[in-house]
């Protein structure tokens, strides 16, 4: 079976030798019977005619041995893929309009369906992200001090690690020269409330933090790690440079992991107690205790499988004012809120000009398909005579609507190639409009990753099928379509249907566009009103 099926796929793959061998077949046999002829006493010519009338006819002997031998399916929609490409070339601007229309679509779907994945979809890739809450109140980030988070974490009981985070920019040297990178300080459970795993070494601990002030160490993201120092596999133990002062390397931190605020990723996580290094003016002072007076850290929580975050709350809050000892338990200063934590520190402020970006984009998307159906509607109807004449010479019904099938989706791939181009184009728009005022260091990065890829892909699938479902014009009542229609009143009467339903196509569009119009024109505070 495997056998005859890799022969079968060679025919098909090399039709040219299985012609070939075809042809020799033929003339062997045809010699074989004319030699049997020529026994007979019939002269040389007389014996090939005798010959091929006893054979018979060689064409559909031919279309037997080729159905047998080879896959005729794949050879049709080789024909089929050459057959949209001439298509394509006669009529350039048809394709250009299907391509530009889909591209549309496409590209700016994807582009922003890649700011909203990264700003409101994404989860922090750590395990159990659903877990972590995010110290609030009054609705923004709480700050704690560094022994506040330490004295709350060992107290609560519903909670299975507090973390404490302050981002800063540190200069570091690799080689001859400085580089800004984002890093952050961080207390002794940070690692361990995120779950962390190390890549190589390990991950800093409350030991290290109390051994910071002799001993200054560090962890470096896994980016961090292949960027500059090439994956190197004794980058463990290293010694390298922040702000001039000398920290060694104890571990790298696992792929994709670069910190818990996915709006600004962080490479390097530095011990707290190490704080003297970035804000010698307040750390530096004797008399100034730091550890009880700066309110510095952005605080993030896991609760324990059975807590709620309800319960959470209510005792973090209880803990907080035994801390602070407040006498007046009305003072909601100290009270403390959790947030979902899953999607990073800090909720970010671009969440509902994303959400608004989304939906105008999906408008675009609709009106790429309206464009779309109404052309290939028109195109379709000015291609009927064609069809006819291709079912009046023995076309069959089914080839013809692969065919159509196929011309279909050769526009959607060349559309989906440039909505890819056009996604690019448009997230570098955005990403240098949005980082326009932030420093370098800062700013948003955005790719389009596999996801994206995946969503571009599927919105192909989804216009494809759009566009086939609109391009059809409605059948007869027994279920026939209108290409397979051979009388001319038939034709003319399908021809009508289509101009019908394209005049009520445009229509539609122009309302839909006029009602967008007015909308945006009122949230504007403008009075004009829909044109007469």
């Amino acid at each position: 079976m495997l056998r005859s099926f890799l022969l079968r796929l060679l025919a098909t793959l090399q039709p040219g030798k299985s012609e070939r061998r075809l042809q020799e077949e033929i003339q062997e046999h045809l010699h074989a019977l004319a030699g049997r002829q020529s026994e007979q006493g019939l002269r040389p010519d007389e014996a090939l005619q005798a010959a091929r009338r006893e054979f018979g006819p060689v064409e559909p002997a031919k279309e037997q041995y080729r159905d047998q031998v080879r896959f005729r399916s794949i050879e049709n929609i080789g024909r089929d893929l050459r057959f949209a490409f001439r298509q394509c070339r006669k009529n350039p601007g048809f394709t250009a309009a299907a391509v530009l229309s889909l591209a549309l679509g496409i590209g700016a779907n994807a582009a922003l369906f890649s700011f909203v994945n990264a700003i409101l979809l994404k989860r922090l890739p750590v395990p159990q992200p659903a877990r972590l809450a995010v110290l609030k109140h009054a609705g923004e980030s709480r700050v704690l001090s560094y022994r506040q988070l330490n004295e709350l974490n060992r107290d609560a009981t519903e909670i299975d690690g507090l973390m404490g985070t302050h981002p800063i920019n540190v200069s570091v040297l690799f080689g001859d020269h400085p580089e800004w990178i984002s890093a952050e300080i961080v207390t002794g459970e940070y690692f361990h409330t995120l779950q962390v795993r190390p890549e190589r070494g390990r991950l800093l601990t409350q030991l290290d933090l109390d051994d910071a002030e002799g001993n200054p160490t560090c962890v470096i993201s896994y980016r961090l790690w292949k960027s500059q120092f090439g994956g190197a596999e004794d980058v463990i133990g290293r010694t390298i440079l922040l702000n001039t002062r000398p920290y060694k390397i104890v571990g790298v931190s696992e792929r994709g992991f670069t910190g818990p605020d996915l709006q600004q990723p962080t490479d390097l996580q530095i011990p707290a107690t190490r704080l003297i290094d970035y804000m010698p003016a307040f750390v530096g002072i004797s008399s100034f205790d730091w550890k009880s007076r700066l309110f510095l850290f952005s605080a993030m929580a896991r609760l324990k499988p059975e807590a709620t975050t309800a319960g959470a709350a209510e005792q973090l809050t209880r803990l907080n004012r035994a801390y602070l000892k407040s006498p007046k338990l009305e003072n909601r200063a100290t009270d403390i809120q959790l947030s979902d934590g899953s999607a990073g520190l800090r909720s970010s402020k671009r969440g509902k000009p994303a959400s608004i970006l989304l939906a105008v984009s999906l408008v675009v998307l609709l009106i790429a398909c309206a464009n779309l159906a109404t052309l290939l509607l028109s195109r379709t109807s000015a291609r009927s005579s064609e069809f006819a004449l291709r079912l009046a010479i023995g076309g069959s019904r089914t080839r013809i609507l692969a065919q159509v099938l196929v011309e279909s989706a050769l526009l959607a791939v060349f559309g989906t190639a440039a909505g890819i181009a056009v996604a690019y184009a448009i997230q570098r728009i955005l990403l240098s409009f949005l980082n326009r005022t932030t420093p370098q260091i800062h700013q948003l990065h955005v790719p389009l990753d596999g996801t994206v890829l995946l969503f571009v892909a599927a919105t192909s699938v989804v216009l494809r099928t759009a566009v086939w479902n609109g391009a059809r014009p409605p059948g007869r009542p027994d279920g026939g379509t209108w290409l397979f229609r051979r009388k001319h009143s038939q034709r003319s009467s399908s021809a009508e249907s289509i101009r019908r339903r394209t005049d009520r196509v445009v229509v539609h569009r122009c309302a839909f566009r006029r009602i967008i119009g007015w909308n945006a024109t009122q949230s504007e505070g403008g009075r004009s009103r829909f044109p007469s």
